[in-house]
């Protein structure tokens, strides 16, 4: 989250796209992903209310609103006038009211298919050419199913919304061990000495340009400790070991501001995960570095680490869940009427 100035009438930092800012406001989501991509990993759609930068996504970030409203209708992101309407063509207003579904289904069905591991390896090369294609479920059941797993997606994403048992009440087990903040030597970090960034996660490039440095990250085994914890989290999951480890990773790491400050437990998969082919927290501390940011991090930022690696740990846990969503959609998938053109 940044702050940007937005001009309306000018092409001050660059174009101003009024078709997609005029669709900003408070009740409106935003799903973005890709026309395609240069890399060879398929990255997960993202969801958001907030503006959004073409280069969130690599290869553009494209974004799609769940309602649009008319030029006139909108100006600095506040409805006027006429109320918007739901963005979809016709024939999915047809199929979405045979099942008698909410407004919002199909769109969070959209955002749970693209992320299963599964649907992006099985259709990798089409995602790499072109727009990707989101099975329809045949049945009300697996299209209410979908999108309620899609609104615990699209929660974990929101950073600026609570998610019960991951950033807010009483952690879930295996969550509780991930991304704490921790001392070399053991007791409290000192917030007024000991919160600056200096383990060269940043670096100032040409023109002041942030570029992304080595840092600071110790792998290592799980202590048995956080195996315990893991173990009661595969179990509330309903998950076996092996599956649980295959989500998280193998093995762990403690990720370090600076020689005396880390965040305790970071799973390798969790360290490694990508949103628009960006690594989420690696990024997230480039620029934070004591030399770029001109200031420590407060105590609310070091927090907000520990809440990202949980909500990464999270949806990480989902995969089998979303997997298996996928599958049920694939083997019942709605047969679209062969007088339509799509």
């Amino acid at each position: 989250m940044r702050w940007v100035y937005w001009e309306p009438t000018t092409k001050l930092l660059d174009e101003k796209r009024p078709e997609y800012y005029r669709n900003l406001f408070p009740q409106n989501l935003m799903l973005f992903t890709t026309g395609r991509t240069r890399k060879d990993l398929i990255e997960p759609a993202i969801m958001t209310k907030r503006l959004t930068d073409l280069n969130s996504m690599d290869s553009g970030a494209r974004g799609i609103p769940l309602y649009v409203v008319h030029d006139s209708q909108v100006e600095m992101g506040e409805i006027r006038n006429e109320p918007h309407r739901i963005n979809w063509s016709t024939e999915a207003e047809g199929y979405a009211k045979s099942l008698n579904s909410k407004e919002d289904d199909l769109f969070l069905h959209c955002l749970v298919i693209l992320h299963s591991p599964t649907y992006r390896q099985e259709n990798t090369h089409a995602i790499k050419s072109d727009w990707p294609r989101i099975p329809l479920p045949a049945t009300r059941d697996l299209l209410l199913a979908s999108a309620a797993l899609g609104r615990q997606v699209a929660a974990l994403l929101d950073t600026e919304t609570a998610v019960n048992g991951v950033t807010a009440g009483k952690p879930r087990p295996e969550l509780k061990i991930v991304g704490v903040p921790a001392r070399v030597g053991g007791g409290s970090l000192n917030p007024s000495s000991e919160l600056d960034v200096t383990a060269r996660w940043g670096i100032a490039g040409k023109g002041g340009v942030c570029m992304p440095g080595k840092g600071k990250a110790v792998g290592r085994a799980y202590t048995p400790d956080e195996r315990s914890a893991l173990a009661a989290g595969a179990a509330a999951l309903g998950l076996d070991a092996n599956a649980f480890l295959a989500c998280l990773g193998a093995t762990t790491f403690d990720v370090y501001l600076n020689d005396v400050a880390f965040w305790r437990c970071v799973p390798a998969r969790v360290w490694a995960y990508t949103l628009g082919g960006y690594q989420v927290m690696k990024k997230w501390l480039s620029y934070r570095e004591r030399g770029l940011l001109g200031r420590a991090l407060t105590l609310g930022e070091l927090t907000e680490v520990m809440h990202m690696a949980r909500r990464i740990a999270a949806l990480l846990l989902l995969q089998p869940v979303l997997d298996a969503n996928y599958q049920a959609v694939k083997a019942a998938t709605y047969v679209w009427p062969k007088t339509t053109d799509i």
